[in-house]
């Protein structure tokens, strides 16, 4: 069932139906995905009330607060992903499906096709749209004395997430954050990379404790916005150099400062190292890790939300590992462009050519600059078109 919500991003509630189609069965087990809780047909949310589930997960598969940010764009994908795993779980006695219900997920299928493309200023103000739209529903899953659980999805969604604890508390609210960013850049409309800055200027937020952030990815002004802030900073650098039991004992002390109201948890995977995400780090913690984070963080008795953003799901160790490995003898087929001078990738000694020139329209695989020196953009156009002219469609005229 569909509902409206907020500013006209509407929301699916997943029904049983809806959960057991991505569930694998086999004899003898009990999937996760065939106990879980979930709303009846036709149920508004409001039935949250008559439930007795502690968590309630809900899906924001969208990725324009990161294309907003000008990050790789692919978070839209990590949340179907992420129910089908956690889905065909096994349901045992320690993994119990009774204590959370799955919602359903914000439908973006109508704003993808009026926003295909990267116009910064319309995005950031999708951006503003879908702040109120979480805000409204996860104020809902509060108001029942629930915990939401919150699978991106960008960065930008702590906002909506800090106000509505905010307002449901009467306070500002403390967060903690495990990320290799800080995402406390300047109120220059919203996007990923500002969430925490924006929530501190509306006092949303009141103590932001930082968990592995990284010197590099910190900017001059951020990190002198989070000294003037008294933000509590674990850099990751200085973390690498403790043991993990020395790590959890800073990581208790860190929440000791937080916990004695309801927190929020903040998880972007760009933490965790060599995880597909919109900003892909080869260093960071292990997974090992921050599952050991989590179980610290999580049984803390005033933990009020868990969010997880900004993951991107695609091919088994990616896509360059994969054509190098199966060459075009798998599912990959043509060229990769890469952001170097390279231009693009070959796998296969003759690679089939998938593109079209687009000058042309004969088949083509090569990158080329107009040769125009006003114009310069870089044209998908193949060796007959270069050495003719060189130019753009554009500018050839």
């Amino acid at each position: 069932m569909i509902v409206a919500l907020g500013m006209s991003i509407p929301f699916s509630i997943y029904t049983k139906k809806k959960l057991l189609s991505y569930v694998q069965t086999r004899a003898g087990e009990t999937k996760f995905g065939e106990s879980v809780a979930c709303l009846e047909d036709g149920a508004s949310i409001e039935a949250l009330a008559d439930n007795a589930s502690k968590y309630v997960l809900i899906g924001i598969p969208e990725d324009f607060g990161v294309r907003a940010n000008f990050g790789r764009p692919g978070a839209h994908t990590a949340f179907e992903w992420a129910l089908k795993a956690l889905l065909n779980t096994q349901s045992n006695s320690f993994f119990n499906p009774a204590h959370v219900l799955i919602l359903g997920a914000f439908d973006f299928s109508a704003t993808y096709v009026k926003h295909k493309d990267d116009n910064v200023e319309e995005l950031r103000a999708l951006v503003e749209t879908i702040d109120q739209s979480v805000s409204e529903l996860v104020s809902k899953i509060l108001s029942y004395n629930k915990i939401p659980i919150v699978i991106g999805g960008g960065h930008n969604n702590a906002y909506p997430l800090l106000k509505a604890l905010s307002e449901n508390q009467n306070q500002a609210i403390n967060v903690i954050n495990i990320d290799a960013h800080s995402d406390f850049r300047a109120l220059e409309g919203r996007h990923s990379g500002n969430g925490f800055s924006y929530a501190k200027s509306m006092q949303y937020l009141n103590q932001y404790v930082l968990w592995g952030l990284h010197q590099n990815y910190t900017s001059a002004y951020q990190f002198s916005a989070l000294q003037s802030n008294a933000c509590n900073i674990n850099w990751y650098e200085d973390l690498l150099n403790l043991n993990e039991t020395q790590q959890l004992d800073q990581l208790l002390t860190a929440i000791g400062t937080i916990s004695n109201k309801k927190f929020g948890f903040e998880l972007d995977v760009d933490a965790i190292a060599k995880v597909n995400s919109s900003a892909y780090a080869p260093i960071g913690f292990s997974a090992n890790s921050v599952m050991n984070f989590i179980k610290t963080i999580s049984a803390q008795e005033n933990c009020a939300y868990f969010h997880i953003c900004e993951g991107a799901y695609q091919i088994e160790g990616g896509i360059v590992r994969y054509a190098e490995e199966y060459r075009d003898r798998g599912l990959w087929e043509g060229s990769l462009y890469v952001f170097d001078r390279r231009m693009k990738i070959d796998f296969a000694e003759s690679p089939n050519a998938v593109g079209m020139c687009e000058c042309c329209g004969s088949s083509a695989s090569e990158l080329k600059n107009c040769l125009n020196q006003e114009c310069r953009k870089l044209t998908v156009m193949c060796l007959g078109c270069q050495e003719s002219d060189g130019l753009c469609p554009a500018c050839s005229g």
